[in-house]
């Protein structure tokens, strides 16, 4: 049993190793999108509202309770065509997906 000691500690510590450097180098690679995307974002002038991750236009309609005005605004932006909206809940943090043409609306 001590044989596999002498093997498997060492085998473990490079192995943390190992995913300790694959993890700082996703960080690295998450920053530097971060950054890019941020220069991007001032560059086009987009204004969004930290809070929410929601541009501001969108965050704006849906607290005017003008949710088919969101839904086109956020597809404008997006151009993406979805039904899926992201509404602000007050009790939330964060903005959560809602697919309104299963609501009915």
């Amino acid at each position: 049993m001590a044989e596999y000691f002498g093997f498997l500690v060492p085998a473990l510590i490079a192995f943390g190793y190992y995913l300790f450097s694959q993890l700082d180098e996703h960080r690295k690679r998450i920053r530097f999108l971060e950054v890019k995307m941020d220069a991007l974002i001032k560059h086009t002038g987009i204004a969004f509202d930290d809070s929410t991750l929601v541009p501001v236009e969108v965050h704006k309609a849906i607290q005017a309770g003008k949710r088919l005005k969101a839904m086109r605004l956020y597809r404008q932006i997006n151009e993406q065509g979805t039904t899926l909206v992201p509404v602000v809940c007050p009790e939330c943090s964060t903005p959560i997906d809602v697919d309104i043409s299963r609501l009915g609306g």
